[in-house]
């Protein structure tokens, strides 16, 4: 059987994880700013350090998409992935509204 060329599905997939990616980054660097101005140091820097993780793993686990979509018959992501990338983008949008409280 001959491998299949990837669609355009996959392309717009591969698109979205990119893209995703890119608002969780501004996002983080808004969120870092606000907790620079308004808040401590100490919980400024775990709060930062939380987000730089967060967009680590995000962009991990997205480059493994990335591959998977190369591939003739890509499969659904992983449940944790959606569930890692669900959670952090909460947390960043939690971090962000605890910044404009302040």
């Amino acid at each position: 059987m001959r491998p299949r060329p990837p669609g355009l599905a996959s392309e717009r997939t591969a698109l979205a994880w990119v893209r995703s990616l890119i608002g969780l980054v501004g996002a983080g660097l808004l969120v870092s700013r606000g907790m620079l101005v308004h808040w401590p140091l100490l919980p400024a820097a775990i709060g930062i350090a939380v987000i730089g993780l967060l967009v680590l793993g995000a962009g991990y686990l997205g480059e493994r998409r990335w591959i998977a979509l190369r591939l003739p018959r890509p499969g659904p992501p992983p449940r944790t992935v959606v569930v890692v990338i669900t959670a952090g983008a909460v947390l960043v949008a939690a971090l962000g509204g605890a910044v404009l409280v302040r």
